[in-house]
């Protein structure tokens, strides 16, 4: 490090190399697939607002107790409702309704 220059932070030299590898991953959805994400927003897209909030939510990745706390579900209401909105989403794609 040159005189008069500022330290660089050891965590945002760590940070950049994660952020790459994370962007790394992406890649273009085939048509086909492109297709079947667009059916399955509209799905979700047509819940009622508590159950769309619940299944965005886990498609976020966060866990039970932090949609808990976010919609003020109990954690096994949360497990419940998730387990059957997975379920008729499901059966949605598979019998054709959109």
């Amino acid at each position: 490090m040159a005189r008069g220059e500022p330290p660089v932070r050891a965590s945002r030299v760590g940070e950049a190399p994660a952020r790459v590898s994370r962007l790394a991953g992406l890649r273009v959805p085939a048509p086909g697939e492109r297709q079947a994400l667009a059916r399955l927003t509209a799905l979700i897209q047509a819940l009622n607002p508590s159950d769309r909030q619940v299944m965005l939510l886990y498609l976020e990745d966060l866990d039970g107790a932090e949609i808990s706390q976010i919609t003020g579900l109990s954690v096994g209401a949360v497990a419940v409702k998730v387990h059957r909105l997975k379920s008729a989403l499901v059966r949605r794609i598979q019998g054709g309704a959109a």
